[in-house]
């Protein structure tokens, strides 16, 4: 299992069988010497999510489709409604719609949940739309944001909820800057998801994929393609 998978991921596919909402795995191993137990509120799922933004015209069969991949091997309410989140922004900036609609629309779809379990999520989403108003493209913000929410900063931090605030934080920092879409404020947006002291490649992973998705090859850099 020495793979750049999370300790949970692999623990998860060890159980030889993939979780559904309706039935979370349940495990408790010792990985490298680290227990490592169910239920995972890791982000592994919000990074693999995309054929449900692809697949699904309705923004609930693209909600639903991604809570249950991401069910596969974290089962914690968190993992798996972060997973739908990341899906519907996908989803609607693939439809064209534009970076602060297609978070308004991730944040509503998690309210019409109807469900105590996503409200870290979205108490998530406002604080880290509040602070990109307050102080847009800061890497101390961004790196203080865990805490802000109430995360331990060892392994709390690099679970569903604070990444999902980073990625809301970092992409609503450039609707706040008003920075438009060419090559170097896609740099600048990539290095403040790639370079916090967080789960820094998981938040740049999605931000990635979102300006991708939003914007096309146009806004990427040629000398990182090259």
């Amino acid at each position: 299992y020495r793979t750049g998978a999370g300790r949970g991921t692999i623990a998860a596919l060890m159980e030889g069988r993939y979780g559904t909402p309706e039935a979370p795995l349940t495990y408790k191993r010792v990985l490298d010497g680290k227990e490592v137990k169910s239920p995972n509120a890791g982000c592994g799922g919000m990074m693999r999510v995309l054929p449900s933004a692809v697949l699904y015209p309705d923004i609930e069969q693209v909600f639903d489709s991604a809570c249950r991949i991401a069910a596969m091997t974290h089962g914690h309410p968190d993992a798996m409604y972060g997973s739908g989140a990341v899906a519907v922004l996908l989803h609607q900036t693939l439809a064209g719609k534009g970076i602060r609609h297609a978070l308004n629309i991730a944040d509503k779809t998690l309210a019409a949940q109807d469900t105590p379990d996503t409200n870290p999520l979205r108490q998530a989403f406002h604080r880290a739309c509040a602070m990109a108003v307050r102080n847009p493209m800061d890497m101390g913000t961004i790196n203080d944001l865990p805490r802000e929410l109430g995360f331990a900063w060892e392994d709390a931090a690099f679970t569903s909820t604070p990444v999902w605030a980073q990625v809301v934080y970092t992409l609503a920092s450039l609707e706040t800057a008003r920075m438009r879409p060419n090559p170097e404020n896609f740099k600048s947006a990539m290095r403040l998801a790639a370079n916090h002291t967080g789960d820094s490649d998981s938040v740049a992973a999605i931000v990635g994929q979102v300006l991708g998705a939003a914007h096309g090859p146009a806004c990427l850099p040629s000398d990182w393609l090259n």
